[in-house]
């Protein structure tokens, strides 16, 4: 299969996953989280605010906990972590009055990806693990990073040797 056409499969499940959960938003406050799973790649898009307007810190709270300073993307300004492999990427950015996070995983010798089991994991060492480690907990930390989402689905741990990204759909 073609680049473009793995794009274009990637691009247009995308979309109709955003159609079909613009329907289904939850009805208390809580953060959005879409994941979507396709060819040994997890796409989750976590936003702080859905359709019907109902809104939840969760995504901001991310973006502010990282230490690093926004960088001009294609979209506008974000906080970007992502491999020199393109198996693991983080962006969250601002997107009218609140932020969005972008995590894709791509299933590599350091990452699985699993759409049956809605989960995804990767675990990165060495020189990798200490740049996000200072991206995250800043320069001179000593105290682990740790991010949790309250649904527990998402999970980010990051030391100055090993840094740990999972998701589970419970």
């Amino acid at each position: 299969m073609t680049q473009n056409l793995k794009f274009g499969l990637i691009a247009f499940q995308l979309f109709l996953s955003v159609a079909a959960c613009s329907l289904f938003t939850p009805s208390r406050a809580e953060a959005v989280t879409r994941p979507i799973f396709i060819s040994g790649t997890a796409i989750l898009i976590m936003e702080g605010f859905s359709a019907s307007g109902s809104a939840d810190p969760q995504p901001q709270e991310l973006y502010d906990s990282m230490a690093m300073e926004p960088v001009q993307t294609s979209g506008g300004y974000a906080k970007v972590i992502k491999t020199e492999t393109k198996d693991f990427s983080l962006t969250c950015g601002t997107k009218g009055n609140g932020v969005v996070c972008n995590i894709v995983v791509k299933a590599s010798a350091r990452a699985r990806v699993d759409g049956g089991s809605r989960s995804a994991e990767v675990v990165i060492e060495g020189a990798e693990a200490q740049e996000f480690f200072t991206k995250l907990a800043g320069a001179g930390a000593s105290q682990a990073y740790v991010h949790e989402t309250r649904d527990r689905w998402i999970r980010i741990e990051s030391q100055p040797t090993r840094f740990t990204f999972s998701f589970k759909q419970l």
